[in-house]
């Protein structure tokens, strides 16, 4: 990647500024140890009108590409991912989980006299909890199949192009609890490939067929050193081998703290630094870059694949809440913009979203248009390795 200093003068945004991420540390609330990351609408490329454009990936003089050469002569790279958020929609033992670590969270949030993400108050408890009571009522009714027994099927939308994907598993969750922690554990039983087993033995199983398994850390690991390495340890225990990439929950991150803290312990590529409820480029860019300490003023030796567009993002009400032909368009646009510059497109769609109308099936329309594309398709580690050995990532 061309890392030079300019300031392109359509806009007027310093990119090393932008990429070293001093444009959103100036933006951000002092503490989010127990709030969520502010979203699209704080971004300074938001606030300019230039989110959908990678603007940072064209030469500042002829308007022209900045290439990354890529593997077999492909135009450009598409990352898939997917978040493990929840593995299982009908079972009791996950439901009280659920309760039982939303409770502690109210708790928690009550007495530090702060507002978590969800049950901050009263009657967003008591909200929850009504939701998890209609949980149980429709456990107990079920019959047949869960539905998020679904794992199959996402890696058989992906074999049918050639291509795999890196998995972000969510670890064990330790106190403090918040209530975005997962309810399932690496012991539950799910059903994959026609057979009950493990998650942990489901998640080897995809790992042994060429899948990445990368970790999905829990709410407070993002500036916590200690917390984030026992969760890579756990799931490194669980996989038989290195863990390389990572992307925060709820994409619950600090870039004033977390990369220091990621490659504290370990980590070699990061895919969190997108939106939830928006699509685009973050930081002005689809080219990897290697992360920057804000603390020592240099950069680490995290390599970023930034996330771009998000099947909750795309359809989900307080996201841009469209029909899921509408969300294929936009897909396609941004798909466009990133080949003409010869970047990387980052994709997260959630297995668990498998019950909801057209997401499935819209993934499955946009791998087929991606096929045609002379497009990259892989995983997260695969291409952030490409770009270590065949680019220049580090900012100056």
């Amino acid at each position: 990647m061309n890392s030079r200093r300019w300031t392109l003068p359509w806009n007027d945004v310093d990119s090393f500024k932008l990429l070293s991420g001093r444009f959103e540390a100036e933006r951000l609330p002092d503490d989010l140890s127990e709030r969520p990351v502010p979203d699209f609408g704080y971004n300074v490329l938001n606030q300019k009108g230039l989110l959908y454009d990678p603007i940072l990936d064209y030469d500042e003089s002829q308007g022209e590409r900045t290439n990354i050469q890529w593997p077999d002569g492909f135009d450009f790279a598409v990352c898939l991912t997917h978040d493990l958020d929840h593995v299982t929609r009908y079972s009791l033992t996950q439901t009280y989980r659920r309760v039982k670590q939303k409770a502690s969270a109210h708790s928690r949030a009550r007495s530090i006299s702060e507002e978590s993400l969800v049950g901050s108050n009263a009657s967003d408890l008591l909200r929850s909890i009504a939701i998890e009571g209609r949980s149980v009522l429709q456990t107990i009714q079920h019959t047949g199949t869960d539905p998020y027994h679904s794992l199959d099927q996402w890696l058989d939308a992906e074999r049918t192009i050639g291509a795999k994907s890196t998995f972000f598993i969510l670890p064990t969750p330790l106190p403090p609890y918040h209530s975005t922690d997962p309810e399932y554990r690496f012991s539950d039983s799910i059903l994959f490939e026609g057979r009950k087993q493990t998650v942990a033995k489901t998640i080897r199983q995809i790992d042994n067929l060429g899948w990445e398994i990368g970790l999905h850390p829990t709410w407070y690991s993002f500036d916590d050193v200690d917390k984030l390495q026992q969760e890579k340890s756990e799931l490194e225990d669980i996989v038989g081998s290195e863990v390389e990439s990572v992307r925060s929950h709820c994409l619950h991150y600090d870039i004033r703290q977390t990369p220091r803290v990621q490659e504290a312990v370990g980590f070699k590529y990061d895919s969190t630094l997108g939106f939830n409820r928006n699509i685009g480029f973050r930081f002005g860019t689809s080219y990897p870059w290697k992360l920057y300490d804000l603390q020592s003023n240099n950069s680490t030796n995290i390599v970023e694949i930034p996330l771009h567009v998000q099947d909750t993002a795309l359809f989900r009400p307080k996201g841009l809440d469209l029909a899921p032909d509408d969300a294929i368009k936009y897909v396609k646009e941004l798909t466009n913009r990133v080949r003409n510059v010869g970047g990387v497109l980052t994709l997260s769609w959630h297995p668990s979203k498998i019950d909801k109308n057209g997401w499935l099936d819209s993934y499955r329309q946009i791998l087929s248009f991606l096929n045609d594309q002379n497009a990259w398709i892989t995983t997260v580690a695969e291409i952030g390795e490409h770009c270590r050995q065949r680019a220049k990532l580090t900012l100056e």
